[in-house]
């Protein structure tokens, strides 16, 4: 799955703006044909949650309907190129699919680093370029690469897609995370999508802020909790050298009779569309197929073990992990403990910045307040100690 480019073959159109929007909290809007178009609409700023933006909508979490008006440039047709990179010793493998049609030739070039290597394909659709004196990918120094593959019909340029790449490995070795090769510490943190009046939206400011805020504190990596992040988002973890664990929106999973089939369906589908958009990315390293589930139950061990077997059918190059709280103590949580224990390879801290949730007595003004920043970005003195913690480190 490649995220949208504008290039001289392809063309994206920004549906950002405002669109008309309605709460549906009847469940009208199917049998009315509210699909079609619907009518009584108020404003509404896209990208960006309604939470925030609607007093009468808060705590809303029912179904709700957007529509917008745009037009289709002349010339659009569909096309499809899906590459994967597997990344080790300077060599990259690629893998284009087609989706059926005349099947053009195909050239694969990489460029960076004072290297260009390039491979055409006619009845192939998999090549390795062998990059000599590769820089690899590394947080201290995230070295990328430039993919552009081609299709060519009638000796003439008919598509083209660049993706910028890493070559770098990892690997677990007994109690070790290796990244090429080498024993790694992860810093950093889980984090959510959120910020004041946008609530979950995307707000690339923000995005550009909170990847400084991480730098500043010394993390070098964080998890997507609990959901898949933004494009955007991981495109800056690639360019700044943060490793991410990436997480699926699996989060409390119960493991009764009822709906387990369902649940597992749901959970199979987040796998295969995470690991699809995301497979690319080098500041990758782990998947997460799920966070605090609630897996004492006998039911959860081959529920996972399907989870596992599918991501690992999908992508062998990478771990993969579910988040647990289960059978922890409370000294787990003191960074001096966790760090003595061999099978810990680095501590992430839960929150980077406080956000918004639902109002309860514990949450007052419906605010989860655990960030080590305020939901506006100014730093507590948890912010400091980690910072002096982590430098020493």
């Amino acid at each position: 799955m490649l995220y949208p480019q504008s290039n001289p073959f392809r063309q994206t159109i920004d549906l950002s703006g405002f669109w008309d929007f309605r709460f549906d909290p009847d469940r009208r809007g199917e049998q009315a044909r509210w699909s079609e178009g619907f009518a009584g609409g108020r404003p509404i700023a896209v990208p960006a949650s309604w939470n925030d933006q609607f007093e009468d909508g808060r705590d809303y979490l029912g179904p709700a309907w957007y529509q917008t008006r745009f037009d289709l440039p002349w010339g659009w047709s569909e096309r499809r190129v899906v590459t994967q990179i597997l990344g080790h010793d300077g060599v990259v493998h690629v893998r284009l699919e087609q989706a059926g049609g005349i099947i053009p030739t195909a050239r694969f070039t990489l460029r960076g680093h004072g290297t260009q290597v390039s491979v055409e394909a006619l009845s192939t659709r998999e090549v390795t370029l062998t990059v000599p004196n590769a820089a690899p990918w590394t947080p201290g120094s995230p070295s990328l690469y430039d993919l552009t593959v081609e299709l060519v019909q009638g000796g003439a340029a008919c598509d083209r897609y660049t993706l910028p790449v890493g070559i770098r490995t990892v690997a677990v070795d007994g109690d070790a995370l290796l990244l090429n090769g080498q024993p790694i510490l992860l810093k950093g943190f889980g984090r959510h999508e959120d910020f004041p009046v946008a609530g979950r939206g995307l707000v690339p400011a923000v995005i550009v802020k909170d990847y400084a805020l991480m730098k500043w504190v010394g993390a070098n990596s964080f998890r997507t909790t609990h959901y898949p992040y933004s494009e955007q988002m991981m495109d800056l973890a690639d360019r700044l050298g943060l490793m991410v664990i990436d997480e699926t929106p699996a989060v409390g999973l119960f493991f009764h009779e009822e709906g387990l089939e369902r649940r597992l369906a749901l959970c199979r589908q987040y796998t295969r569309e995470l690991i699809a958009r995301d497979k690319n990315h080098p500041s990758v390293i782990v998947w997460s197929l799920a966070n605090e589930p609630h897996s004492l139950r006998p039911a959860a061990r081959p529920f996972f073990r399907d989870l596992y077997d599918l991501a690992r059918s999908l992508d062998a190059t990478r771990p993969v992990t579910v988040v647990s709280c289960m059978g922890l103590g409370e000294e787990a949580f003191e960074i001096e403990v966790a760090n003595s224990k061999p099978y810990v390879v680095g501590q992430h801290v839960w929150n980077l910045c406080d956000f918004k949730t639902g109002q309860a007595v514990h949450r007052m003004g419906g605010m989860n307040l655990k960030g080590v920043f305020t939901r506006d970005r100014r730093p507590k003195l948890a912010a400091h100690r980690l910072r002096e913690t982590w430098s020493s480190q």
